[in-house]
């Protein structure tokens, strides 16, 4: 194996490392698509077929009846094999394993620093009402727990009630960090012990985020406005640790769980929740989420090269410990795959400022980058990888795009409808009127859609073109 291969699996092996803990919360679209970088290492060891034939069979469960609740023993048992798979295939290919206790004293560390920082700049961190709403949540019940479920159907309303009062001090939380004066949640990680501690704090968002909107949509009932303002909540819980790629993936992952239920509920959102609505659905918001997440990977790049070019720490550094699992002569040395990282670097760097263009405009750019890449093997494969992560995010642009757009309509307001434009095309979206109601479609793929898929994992969601139904009569 050359060093180049060894830093390429280093990039994604952090993906992998974070992965199980999105795929035991919500088996989430973010988590789906960092699965799918698991090909990319084209390894074909024992754990990560079983890993690979545990995917496959569970969200073939969820393919089979997509609207209904799956069987608690079945998400048991793919847990236990994610665990126990993930591990050991990632030991298998050489990444150092983190201890309990080594990610316990990372994350005494992580909150000294910002409790350091919260002392420095004063005011209210938003992440410390997150992490003090996630303690809470520890204290409900696993009956509370498996409520949240997108799948759960039939529910006892007693019970739902009950629950539903009693999570309102999280609640309460949640709806204060939103209007915290910032959010700090540490340094960004540089290595498998942070990348573990930090793993927690990705649990943290994504629980917090199925619990309300679990409660937005019990809400949704009675009182509307409140709760488009609870998922307006949900998002900034999203966008509070979009920091690097995996930050990004899980605040993806949010944002398409918040505008979907938006989407349930669109003939009843009233006027009044109209501020809150553009919050979750803001374009500005959600481009800075995109620049955020990939220039939190490129600041994570020059950390490393920084900390490798310098000799007072160049021994200890996290890219010379990658360097030394090497010894093959065929290596092309370490001046290559500095000049690679590099490239990446400034390539992330350069990805936030291009995601939302139209098609054909990001498609040149795109293309040029790959052309550049041909003949560094690393960055193709971080162009691989990343690829995901930016489809996944200009597919999410224009599904909420779109769920604008259908508010307009649904308001009367045909000036509106008309200057909303699809993000990939640059134009109005397609309208089509139906007996009961319109249609919106787009040419970008659905980031909601599935079809089967033969590989190994299982199963994908860019099926088909993005399109939407509405109930309510409307003509532009």
């Amino acid at each position: 194996m050359t060093k180049l291969h060894l830093i390429q699996k280093c990039r994604f092996g952090r993906v992998w490392f974070l992965a199980a803990g999105a795929f035991l919360l919500l088996a989430s679209a973010a988590a789906w698509i960092v699965l799918r970088e698991l090909a990319i290492l084209k390894s074909r060891n024992a754990p990560i077929v079983a890993l690979n034939a545990a995917v496959s069979d569970y969200m073939g469960k969820l393919m089979k009846h997509p609207d209904q609740k799956v069987d608690p023993k079945d998400t048991a048992t793919f847990e236990a094999k994610v665990q126990k798979n993930l591990g050991q295939a990632l030991q298998n290919a050489g990444f150092p394993m983190v201890s309990a206790s080594e990610a316990a004293a990372a994350e005494l560390a992580r909150k000294a620093t910002v409790a350091a920082r919260n002392r420095a700049r004063g005011g209210v961190n938003a992440a410390d009402l997150y992490e003090e709403a996630a303690t809470l949540y520890g204290h409900l019940t696993d009956a509370d727990k498996a409520m949240f479920s997108p799948r759960t159907e039939n529910l006892d309303p007693k019970a739902a009630a009950a629950l539903y009062a009693k999570i309102q001090p999280i609640l309460d939380l949640l709806r204060r960090a939103r209007n915290a004066d910032y959010v700090d949640w540490g340094p960004i990680p540089l290595d498998p012990v942070g990348w573990s501690a930090q793993m927690e704090e990705f649990n943290e968002i994504q629980r917090l985020a199925s619990l309300a909107i679990w409660e937005a949509d019990v809400r949704f009932k009675s009182d509307p406005a409140g709760a488009v303002g609870d998922i307006a909540a949900v998002e900034a819980i999203g966008r509070s640790n979009a920091s690097n790629l995996i930050g990004l993936l899980v605040q993806i992952g949010v944002h398409m769980s918040a505008i979907k239920h938006l989407e349930q509920h669109v003939p009843i959102i009233p006027p009044a929740a109209a501020p809150d609505l553009a919050t979750v659905l803001s374009p500005s918001a959600l481009e800075q989420s995109f620049k955020s997440g990939m220039n939190g990977e490129a600041s994570m790049h020059q950390a490393h090269l920084d900390e490798y070019a310098n000799p007072a720490t160049r021994q200890g550094s996290y890219l010379q410990k990658m360097l030394d699992l090497s010894h093959s002569p065929s290596d092309p040395g370490s001046k290559q795959v500095t000049t690679e990282l590099e490239w990446l670097k400034r390539t992330d760097e350069e990805i936030g400022t291009h995601l939302l263009e139209p098609e054909v405009q990001f498609q040149q750019w795109w293309s040029g980058k790959v052309a550049e890449a041909a003949t560094m093997p690393l960055a193709v494969d971080g162009l691989q990888a990343t690829k995901s992560v930016v489809t996944r995010a200009r597919e999410v642009a224009v599904a909420t795009a779109m769920l604008n757009a259908a508010i307009a309509l649904e308001r009367n307001d045909q000036p509106r409808f008309k200057s909303i434009l699809d993000p990939s095309t640059g134009q109005p979206f397609n309208y089509t009127k139906t007996i009961n109601g319109f249609q919106l479609d787009s040419p970008t793929l659905d980031p909601f859609a599935r079809q089967p898929n033969p590989h190994p994992v299982g199963a994908v969601w860019n099926g088909k073109p993005l399109t939407r139904s509405y109930s309510t009569p409307a003509s532009p």
